[in-house]
């Protein structure tokens, strides 16, 4: 009786646990692309899954406010919305903003443009209703290539791409060990990190920009910001909280600094390989 209740909640939910292994597919592989090339998650990635990928660029792909357009990345360009960072009276390297990134990434698995942000938050029949699960168990509800949305007071979107244990890692890794099992995911967002190389890249190609704020970055989820090891101040001189693992920066992304989250997940299949 209870695995029948168990089976018809599972239904209920929209939701089907997914296996116990690292899921690749070519969406998973252009957003770890984009990544800085010496990032361990794409090292991890190349050994779990024999492949040969490659970052495009070598300090990964900047945030850029309303970034779209694959074909103009880290060009310096005016940009054509203000933001609270970017202004139209100065000029930054172009990058992917966070629907633009992941719609990017879609668009590499052959999928369709994914809804607004607006649109996911209200398209209640694809959302996973996981808010209860404990965080080392959502995994098991999650498939990469899921999103998770963020409204109020800013917009955000971010991708899933499985656990710190599918690429390989285990309860050796200290720091990790206590959240080896929590979502990871990927995104365009907020990284003084990227601030701090494109300084240095902009200065030494002689570029006239203005550093971006974030880019293209791995988080791990449903951890207080104050149990990170690491913590520096962003452009904003708020905290950045973070891990290390071999020099890459791992951040925790607090998703209680919004009002208002949903998983979603898009209706069209997507063919996995499992490692």
């Amino acid at each position: 009786m209870k695995k029948c209740i168990l089976f018809l909640l599972i239904i209920l939910l929209n939701i089907s646990p997914a296996d116990a292994a690292l899921q690749s597919c070519d969406l998973l592989e252009a957003a770890l692309s984009m990544l800085p090339a010496n990032h361990e998650i794409i090292k991890l990635y190349n050994n779990k899954a024999e492949a040969l990928l490659m970052a495009k660029y070598d300090g990964g792909v900047p945030y850029y406010f309303a970034g779209v357009n694959e074909n103009i990345l880290l060009k310096p360009r005016i940009p054509q919305q203000e933001s609270a960072y970017y202004k139209p009276d100065k000029m930054y390297l172009y990058g992917f903003d966070c629907k633009g990134y992941t719609r990017w990434c879609y668009e590499e698995q052959g999928l369709k443009e994914h809804p607004s942000l607006d649109a996911i938050a209200a398209d209640k029949q694809n959302h996973l209703n996981i808010d209860n699960i404990p965080a080392n168990e959502k995994h098991k509800y999650l498939n990469v290539g899921d999103l998770l949305v963020g409204r109020r007071p800013q917009r955000h979107v971010l991708m899933y791409i499985g656990t710190l244990r599918d690429y390989g890692l285990d309860e050796s890794n200290f720091d990790f060990a206590p959240y080896l099992d929590n979502p990871l995911v990927i995104h365009s967002g907020n990284n003084p990190f990227y601030y701090d190389y494109y300084k240095n890249y902009i200065k030494s190609m002689g570029l006239r920009s203005t550093p971006p704020r974030g880019g293209v970055t791995v988080s791990l989820l449903y951890i207080d910001p104050k149990l990170a090891p690491y913590h520096r101040k962003d452009v904003w001189n708020k905290d950045y909280a973070y891990f290390l693992l071999n020099d890459t920066v791992i951040s925790v992304y607090d998703v209680n600094q919004k009002e208002e989250f949903h998983w979603w997940r898009n209706n069209e299949k997507i063919e996995y390989t499992y490692y």
